[in-house]
């Protein structure tokens, strides 16, 4: 899968993965392009469509609806991202804008954010670097380089 999106400025993305590896790459640049492939190379299962995607008004909504999945989202630097992980692992690099992170036994890196909220049940969470506000609860390992 590979979909593309005129955004010439920061967008709101919306995340949800299970048992999937997410990367996250905020730059200069004026689209999103979100890509998708099994981290395997087998068919696909039943006729179910493993990942959605829809975007509108500046919001992009990514939701891998199976486990087994590899999705790269290139969005524009300063935009904001929520996720919801459970036993996956996910990456961003680049500046992001407002985090908000929801995991379960997920491992979560995080290079730049303006600020962070997050609520995880086990697994890590390390970030570079948040330069506002950072709340986090739960347990697991919690790592903020820098605030």
């Amino acid at each position: 899968m590979n979909e593309i999106f005129a955004t010439p400025q920061p967008i709101a993305a919306t995340v949800s993965v299970a048992g999937a590896r997410l990367r996250v790459i905020a730059s200069d640049r004026t689209d999103t392009a979100v890509l998708a492939e099994p981290i395997e190379s087998a068919e696909p299962i039943g006729s179910a469509e493993p990942i959605k995607v829809a975007f509108s008004r500046g919001h992009l909504t990514v939701k891998a609806t199976r486990s087994g999945e590899k999705i790269t989202i290139y969005v524009p630097a300063g935009s904001s991202l929520v996720a919801y992980a459970s036993h996956s692992d996910v990456q961003a690099a680049g500046p992001l804008g407002d985090c908000e992170l929801h995991s379960a036994s997920s491992r979560v890196r995080l290079d730049r954010v303006d600020s962070l909220q997050a609520n995880t049940a086990g697994g890590e969470i390390e970030v570079g670097h948040v330069a506002g506000r950072a709340s986090v609860r739960g347990g697991g390992r919690i790592v903020i380089l820098e605030i």
